[in-house]
């Protein structure tokens, strides 16, 4: 009788510790999804404006050899981006008309990741990583902080294939 009592309790807190492994809630931001390699991701490029880009948020594709630091960085071209993504970096992209966001991104965020702002973002904030993200109608610090934490370090192996 012990002996089962001791595994149901050890049984437990596995689940627990398995359940707390996953996402918290969230109500204002998406699931990660995960995005289709570029084929053009094994393509360095020497100047930003080589390249269009059919998102002001990609996650992967042709990018410079480097991405530059992390923090805030008043402009940030896709083919930077996606050097940074390839690094194993990741990016809060927030609308540009929203400096409150802007600030509250750069407090929580900006020695860990790069923040800049958007023109013509479509949502207040977009979290990507190489070859994910997350978009959000406003700030959820914890789930933000756990998709930083999830991703960062997950970088393109020397120019993968899909």
């Amino acid at each position: 009788m012990r002996r089962a009592a001791i595994i149901s309790v050890l049984l437990a807190m596995v689940a627990v510790a398995c359940a707390s492994d996953g996402p918290p809630t969230t109500s204002v931001c998406s699931a990660p999804t995960d995005e289709v390699l570029d084929p053009s991701s094994g393509l360095h490029v020497l100047r930003p404006d080589e390249v269009v880009f059919d998102d002001l948020t990609p996650t992967s594709g042709p990018h410079l050899p480097a991405g530059g630091p992390l923090g805030l960085r008043d402009s940030l071209p896709p083919a930077q981006q996606v050097a940074v993504l390839e690094r194993g970096s990741v990016i809060l992209s927030v609308v540009a008309d929203d400096q409150a966001l802007l600030n509250n991104a750069v407090a929580g965020f900006g020695t860990d990741a790069v923040v800049h702002p958007v023109e013509g973002l479509g949502d207040p904030l977009v979290v990507t990583a190489w070859r994910s993200r997350i978009v959000c109608s406003s700030m959820d610090a914890n789930y933000v902080r756990w998709f930083v934490n999830d991703r960062t370090g997950e970088f393109a192996q020397p120019h993968e294939s899909n």
